[in-house]
């Protein structure tokens, strides 16, 4: 979400700061982002205009190297087949949820796996499982 500016800024100031006039001061400058999220916010701004904020539309992004990461680590053992979810791991209905091929009901919602849910005597357990201190 960060607007190509803030990068242009940091350039900038790492450049004054080593004295090279390379991007980012010739110093290696590690970023990441899931482009398939949530793009800069320009209140009131119109599509253009949110979309020529990102930084693939800086003159920095010719000098930048994209590496992709090819295991989702976050969502999980890929062998992992959970029954309800059908024939489908936990990281293949997440793709499916942001790729919108989930059936809907009702057009507007989709079913969460059971195995997502939480019954409501849950949460105050997982709660104090994540913060011990909290009273």
């Amino acid at each position: 979400m960060t607007n190509k500016f803030a990068f242009k800024a940091v350039d900038r100031t790492l450049r004054d700061l080593t004295n090279r006039n390379e991007p980012f001061g010739d110093i290696v400058f590690v970023m990441s982002r899931d482009f398939r999220q949530v793009l800069p916010v320009i209140p009131q701004g119109s599509h253009a205009d949110i979309v020529s904020t990102s930084i693939k539309n800086s003159y920095l992004w010719e000098s930048i190297e994209v590496f992709r990461l090819l295991k989702n680590m976050r969502a999980g053992d890929a062998i992992t087949i959970y029954p309800d979810l059908g024939n489908r791991t936990f990281a293949d209905w997440l793709f499916c949820l942001s790729n919108n091929e989930l059936k809907t009901i009702d057009e507007d919602y989709i079913k969460c796996p059971n195995m997502m849910v939480l019954p409501p005597t849950a949460t105050g357990a997982m709660a104090m499982a994540i913060y011990p201190r909290l009273h």
